[in-house]
């Protein structure tokens, strides 16, 4: 059953199941737009109940229940159509939650649609699946087909909550990669899982045909080969089906079976070491394959997962001089001139050995090309779009306490990180970049970079005198930012010394004659708190007005405080503490540590310290935030109801073909691509003047709900974000 939010902790998804009743209601949301009623129920039964057998399943769904986490009955046989219009969203012809919640849902007894729902959720990983023995010990999938155990499903709660982000995820791999790379990745999402070849299939048909682009379908492989090399495509794998902490587990059992009595406290550490070590190599032989395995593949294998490498030769003349025709040396221009981005791209994702390979072929010498193996499964992965939208909260917070040249500046540090670490996959967990050395940062960033104004204009020359070399400025910069002047503060700082001595120790005087230190880190855990708690004073003043987040802010600065400390130092009287404390401590925000003065423990020789509870805060504030997006998909879903007969005019087929019918009677140019606002403006001419302003206005009010539902989504991120890095 769905337990309290107190029960969470501070951990936006809790590893052990246990989510609170907003955060179920917002996954069942989210899984009704994107799958559909039944899949809802299938999702939200194993969320209300834990992971379960298939058994389990199909009982609690063939028992009627009265109070159903959804507001669509399966039975009733209205499903959720995806919208193809990005201002209307997902839609549903279904009524809302709020009319239909104390009706009885229908029991759903078809164990082949059950099993074709959670078919539909394990393959767009939103539900992992597990065998085990009676031991509890994990059946990988190279076991002996002789061993057999218990199948278990349990919904991966952070799969869910990061559809909503989908919008920002197709919007970052349309600027970065554009449009091409954007369909590829769009086909992958949409799907779960899809074989390479697969997808070329989709997208430019079947091999043979009159309307294959052999052209247009060597364009996609190379950026599949790109997006894999990136980071941006991850091989799908049986692993990656299994929760790491039904893994980690699985390892402990069996260190302990080996030793067979009891483990000392440090021997226990140990053991809880080597298996969180093995969890963290079966993520990365996700991407990489081990030496073993590459033994046994084929010569044409690499150490990447899904990338092939071809022979390519030099082309020979007649004379067998060795050197290519004329004919064929413009050939190769022309690639290469075509391919020039995607080459250069791969060529930052490769390694040492497989970057001489690559400068080999640019030099036309006999080499290795890579390309992507078709029968290799692909789907998306959403950490490495999760590190964009990471970077981007950074610059917003960084441009908002600072100024815009600084946000620059540390952009560049993470960028540059970036690129050390080009032989791992990013990740959002990290607490910290690469060791960034200052001198190196200099030659990095633009030399035209306007370091002068980050400054006050009137007083650079007081404080730095003559020197303002752009050397001196950027170390400047980098001890503002690492609040080297404020010993106090340094818990909320973004840049930090390194403490490795991997490049050496020293410091850097800025033109100021601050002190910085040679090498420096982005501290991405820092940073993440103070969003976080920034989040969080935003949210609180918005409910308890402006004294409410002064005594909370007060309160997370100093600690453990009095009410009469708390009126001195907020300004606000003694009334208005204590009903302020009232109100905080009644949402779980803040609370009471009694300092007994004597034995009998008298209230009136009792101390009452007001302090902030941390874990119950995130977790309140999870909860609002869980509540505000489920609101948001309730009203969406509530306002297309209302217009359904109008939504179902638009989206007719027969008006697309008329409306194109006419347009091209009337001599004007037929748009190929029916996406998005195009084909619905086609068919709005084929509307009445009243229909017309009513879909005008219904579409209006879906982008105010959209525009609320991404900035809510932003929000859960950096939850999300806070709690993996604490993690």
């Amino acid at each position: 059953m769905a337990s309290s939010s107190k029960a969470k902790g501070g951990s936006v998804s809790d590893p052990r199941g246990v989510h609170s009743r907003d955060k179920i209601k917002l996954c069942n949301d989210i899984l009704l737009d994107n799958f559909g009623p039944v899949v809802a129920r299938v999702g939200t039964t194993i969320l209300q109940r834990g992971r379960l057998t298939f058994r389990d399943i199909t009982r609690f769904l063939s028992m009627p229940t009265s109070h159903p986490a959804s507001g669509l009955d399966p039975s009733q046989g209205e499903t959720p159509s995806l919208s193809t219009d990005p201002g209307l969203g997902a839609s549903t012809t279904a009524p809302s939650s709020s009319s239909s919640s104390s009706l009885p849902a229908n029991p759903i007894k078809n164990q082949q649609l059950i099993r074709a729902a959670l078919l539909t959720l394990i393959q767009h990983h939103v539900c992992w699946h597990v065998s085990s023995d009676a031991d509890g010990s994990l059946i990988r999938p190279d076991s002996p087909e002789g061993v057999q155990g218990v199948e278990y499903f349990q919904i991966d709660v952070d799969e869910v909550l990061a559809r909503t982000r989908f919008g920002a995820y197709a919007a970052i791999i349309d600027v970065e990669w554009g449009s091409d790379a954007s369909d590829v990745v769009m086909c992958v999402y949409k799907n779960g899982k899809l074989q390479a070849k697969e997808v070329i299939r989709r997208l430019c048909g079947q091999e043979g045909d009159e309307q294959y682009d052999h052209s247009r379908a060597e364009r996609y492989e190379e950026i599949m080969r790109d997006l894999l090399l990136h980071y941006y495509l991850q091989p799908s794998s049986p692993i990656s089906h299994t929760s790491a902490n039904d893994r980690r587990l699985a390892y402990e059992q069996e260190e302990m079976t080996r030793v067979r009595r009891m483990l000392k406290p440090k021997e226990r550490i140990e053991m809880h070491a080597r298996a969180r070590e093995r969890v963290r190599e079966d993520e990365e032989g996700v991407w990489k394959y081990t030496n073993a395995e590459l033994a046994e593949m084929s010569g044409n294998a690499t150490e990447r997962k899904g990338v092939l490498k071809r022979q390519k030769r030099k082309a020979v003349t007649a004379n067998g001089n060795g050197k290519a025709t004329k004919k064929r040396r413009k050939d190769e221009g022309s690639r290469k001139k075509t391919s020039s981005r995607s080459k250069k791209s791969s060529k930052l994702a490769l390694s040492d050995s497989e970057d001489d390979e690559a400068g080999a072929h640019a030099a036309g010498d006999d080499s290795q090309e890579l390309y992507i193996d078709p029968q290799v499964f692909l789907r998306v992965n959403l950490d490495r779009f999760d590190v964009h939208i990471r970077d981007q909260a950074i610059f917003k917070a960084t441009e908002a306490r600072y100024n815009t040249t600084t946000a620059e500046v540390l952009s560049s540090m993470i960028d540059m990180s970036a690129r050390l670490d080009a032989s791992h996959a990013p990740s959002i967990r990290t607490p910290e970049s690469r060791i960034i050395n200052v001198h190196s940062l200099r030659e990095h960033i633009s030399p035209h970079m306007p370091l002068k104004k980050v400054f006050e204009r009137n007083s650079i020359k007081d404080l730095f005198g003559s020197d303002t070399s752009q050397s001196g400025l950027l170390a400047e910069v980098i001890a503002l930012l690492s609040c080297s002047d404020n010993i106090a503060s340094r818990g909320s700082r973004f840049v930090g010394p390194s403490s490795s001595s991997e490049l050496g120790s020293g410091h850097t005087v800025g033109a100021g004659g601050s002190r910085t230190p040679s090498n420096s880190v982005v501290q991405f855990d820092n940073i993440a708190k103070v969003l976080r708690g920034q989040l969080l004073r935003d949210v609180v003043e918005s409910q308890f007005g402006t004294a409410g987040a002064r005594v909370m802010t007060l309160l997370q600065e100093k600690g453990k405080l009095e009410e009469k400390h708390i009126s001195k130092l907020c300004l606000i009287t003694m009334s208005e503490t204590r009903d302020i404390c009232a109100r905080l401590f009644a949402s779980s925000l803040l609370a009471l540590q009694e300092v007994p003065r004597s034995a009998d423990r008298a209230a009136a020789r009792t101390v009452f310290l007001w302090y902030v509870d941390t874990e119950k805060c995130i977790s309140w504030l999870s909860d609002h935030l869980y509540k505000t997006m489920s609101r948001h998909c309730q009203r969406r879903r509530e306002e297309e109801r209302r217009e359904q007969d109008l939504v179902r005019k638009v989206r007719r087929t027969d008006l697309e073909s008329m409306a194109q019918e006419d347009q091209a009677a009337s001599g004007g140019e037929v748009a190929v691509s029916t996406k998005g606002d195009e084909a619905t403006d086609r068919t709005l001419s084929l509307l009445g003047v009243i229909e017309r302003r009513r879909y005008l206005k219904l579409r209006k009010r879906l982008e105010i709900i959209t525009l609320g539902e991404f900035k809510t989504a932003m929000n859960l991120f950096i939850l999300y974000w806070a709690s993996q890095v604490d993690s």
